[in-house]
């Protein structure tokens, strides 16, 4: 069993950051071709074709570092240890909005508030045609910036950890 699984493995797995990169660049030039040619349907479809296999396999780079970090994690940190702790009470304040900015210069700490200012935001927004949106304040957590994939859209407000 552990020799068909490194085989599966080696078959569909290795070299993940190599595909992408191949996948990026038949994309560009794809791309390109389509610049100058942009009613070609054979173009249109082929550059589908190519974000779907970039996609994918972002997908499946992304889910590779997951597990790896699964595994870290069940090796050093799930046993009830000191770092355990330390690592949930950081992942915690992380995850916590301590206070925002509101657009009038208002500093919000309740919880309550800060759902409202944030609910209030969006519904100002919905069904509005504006040509342009709020400007995103730059000065976000200071001490740190985390951007991942999944946290890669403007944030709204001024939001600190702090």
């Amino acid at each position: 069993m552990k020799k068909e699984l490194k085989e599966l493995n080696a078959k569909y797995f290795q070299g993940i950051p190599k595909r992408i990169e191949d996948a990026q660049n038949v994309l560009d030039a794809t791309q390109k071709l389509l610049a100058s040619d942009p009613l070609n349907l054979k173009l249109i479809e082929g550059e589908k074709v190519c974000l779907a296999s970039l996609e994918k396999l972002s997908t499946i780079e992304e889910n590779i570092w997951l597990q790896k970090f699964r595994a870290n994690w069940i090796q050093l940190g799930d046993s009830n240890t000191k770092f355990f702790h330390a690592y949930t009470k950081e992942r915690k304040g992380q995850n916590h909005i301590k206070y925002l900015i509101s657009a009038d210069g208002n500093k919000i700490q309740n919880h309550h508030q800060i759902k409202e200012e944030v609910r209030d935001f969006y519904l100002q927004l919905m069904g509005s045609a504006a040509t342009s949106l709020p400007m995103v304040d730059q000065k976000c957590s200071p001490a740190r910036t985390y951007i991942s994939k999944s946290s890669s859209r403007p944030s709204l407000f001024r939001y600190h950890n702090t």
